[in-house]
Formats: C-alpha cells, sequence, structure tokens
C-alpha cells in the first residue's frame, strides 16, 4: 500500500463518520427532505438547522448561495437568493440613481414566497454627508450613515422604504 492510498482511505473514513455525526444531531423530517431536494435538485453545498419550528436549509445553486425555509410537515415557507449588488436588475440601479443621488446598492436580496416575489435592496452612501433624496412615493429619505432598505416587486415596480 502506498502512503497516499492510506491516507485517502483516513480521509474518506472521516468523512462518511463526519457526515454520520452531522446527521445524527438534526433529523430532517423525510417529507422536508424530499420536498426540498424536488424543489432544487441541482442544490449544492447543503446545511441544515432548525429555528422557531422551520427548517432552514443553506446551499448554492447554479453558484448563487441560498437558503430555504420548510414547516415541519415539509411545506415550503419562502427561499431567500442572495445577489452581488453588481447582479441586481439595471431598473433598480436606475432606480436608485434616479431618487437618491449618491447613494450605491450594498447588497440585494431575493425573496420569493407561495404568494409573492420581492428584492429588497438596501442602499447607502459611501461618505457620511447625509445629502436629502426624495423617493418615488415622495419621501425625503436622508440616506447617510444609516442603510436604506428599497422593496421592489418581481417586475421592478417600487413599493415601499423599510
Amino acid at each position: 500500500m502506498t502512503f497516499q492510498y492510506t491516507l485517502n482511505r483516513i480521509l474518506t473514513i472521516l468523512l462518511i463518520l463526519g457526515m454520520m455525526a452531522c446527521e445524527e444531531q438534526l433529523k430532517i423530517p423525510v417529507k422536508v427532505s424530499k420536498n426540498f431536494w424536488y424543489k432544487y435538485e441541482n442544490a449544492t453545498a447543503t446545511e441544515w438547522e432548525l429555528k422557531d419550528d422551520f427548517y432552514i436549509v443553506s446551499f448554492n445553486l447554479n453558484n448563487f448561495p441560498k437558503s430555504a425555509a420548510f414547516k415541519t410537515d415539509g411545506e415550503w415557507i419562502r427561499t431567500v437568493s442572495y445577489l452581488k449588488p453588481k447582479r441586481s436588475m439595471v431598473c433598480v440601479h436606475d432606480f436608485v440613481k434616479e431618487n437618491y443621488a449618491g447613494a450605491s446598492i450594498i447588497e440585494t436580496i431575493f425573496m420569493e414566497t407561495p404568494a409573492s416575489e420581492r428584492y429588497y435592496v438596501t442602499i447607502g452612501r459611501s461618505s457620511t454627508d447625509g445629502a436629502d433624496s426624495t423617493d418615488a412615493a415622495g419621501n425625503n429619505e436622508k440616506v447617510s450613515g444609516d442603510n436604506l432598505v428599497l422593496e421592489f416587486d418581481s417586475d421592478c415596480g417600487f413599493i415601499k422604504v423599510k
């Protein structure tokens, strides 16, 4: 036996033991696991946790980090996709440029639920001048050290400032 062969066997055994330990720590109900894999069959790097009677799974799909929530009976509640600021829709960039001069997009989250699809865009200024901007609803908002979260529907329609 070669050293490399022995090392590979040891690493394989440790990997299997680690996977078994993780499964023993958190038992995922069959319906939850089945519904997740049905909805996201190409997901990779899954990590499960139980929060407030919901199973939350973090995973990657097409190189995008996501998380999904399921009820204990397997019902899908929501999926959150974390987008890089440059991946935000062009209309969102245009909206921010028009309504919040000098602000930039810090983070974009896309949330899908059975009832809706929404974009939540966090904006802020790199400087601390705190210049006033008027949003699409006519509200005078100050974007300074505090960030604002803008909500858009899936067609890029502005909904509100959170």
